[in-house]
């Protein structure tokens, strides 16, 4: 395997060696809390080890197995205590640092697993089964959505809206549907409003005051409207951006800024 290292900006870029694994890794994740560095590898093996940029930190492994092997979507909680995995054997919660299986939430695997920015509640979402909310602090359900065709979600910055976008049932992909909901009281949902745009919506992101949502996802090749920018309380469309790429996967806005990067497949 490749080595794997790791650049610390300040004055003068610094360049340090990350710790070392016989297999490749599959990815990265920080627990802010300890600043431990997670290292997932392909074979869904997971390691912690102190952070590699601190010149005292340890390079010891400390591995994890997790036996929902094969999952497809992995979240490592904020307070460093959590992993939450989705896979053919449903969405499960396990121990961080000792792989211990904690909760089956559900033996469905679901495909949209989204945590509000204070890790309070969790969305689970997928085609052809209710939305269900879940408490991150008890892993029981408070609340459901009967909604089809779930393509994809986000939560508003204090948690207290979600936005939902629908699969279009038009071949021609010009009636897609995005639901904003109140969920401050999960078991008392309401629906605060809808829009819609053409496309498959594959990503929503809201701006960090809350008041305005981007969209973005799949269009035909013939269309310059591609990302839409949309007003979180009228729920108009403020304007539309195209682009180079076909498909919009993922969205994100640079924190306290107007500005939406985008990314996806030529």
């Amino acid at each position: 395997v490749g080595k794997q290292f790791g650049v610390a900006f300040g004055d003068s870029p610094v360049i340090s060696t990350l710790p070392q694994t016989e297999l490749p890794i599959w990815g990265y994740e920080w627990v802010p809390q300890t600043e431990e560095l997670v290292i997932v590898c392909s074979n869904k093996e997971i390691y912690l080890t102190d952070n590699p940029f601190n010149d005292s930190a340890s390079t010891d492994l400390d591995e994890v197995s997790l036996t929902n092997s094969g999952y497809q979507t992995v979240i490592f909680t904020k307070d460093g205590k959590s992993v939450i995995t989705s896979s053919f054997g449903g969405v499960q919660v396990f121990d961080r640092k000792t792989g211990e299986l904690l909760k089956t939430i559900d033996e469905t695997q679901f495909m949209l697993i989204k945590p509000t920015a204070d890790e309070k509640k969790l969305v689970l979402g997928r085609t052809g089964y209710v939305v269900r909310i879940i408490d991150m602090e008890t892993w029981e359900e408070v609340g459901q959505l009967q909604l089809q065709r779930i393509a994809s979600a986000a939560w508003s910055p204090d948690g207290k809206r979600l936005a939902i976008g629908r699969r279009s049932t038009s071949s021609t992909l010009e009636n897609t549907v995005v639901s904003v909901f109140d969920v401050s009281d999960p078991a008392n949902i309401d629906l605060v409003g809808e829009f819609n745009v053409p496309g498959e919506i594959d990503s929503i992101v809201w701006n960090s005051s809350g008041d305005r949502l981007v969209v973005g996802g799949f269009v035909g090749a013939v269309s310059n409207e591609r990302v839409f920018l949309v007003d979180a309380t009228s729920f108009e469309i403020l304007g539309t951006a195209g682009g180079l790429n076909q498909s919009i996967s993922d969205l994100h806005f640079i924190p306290n800024t107007n500005t939406v990067i985008a990314s996806g497949p030529n």
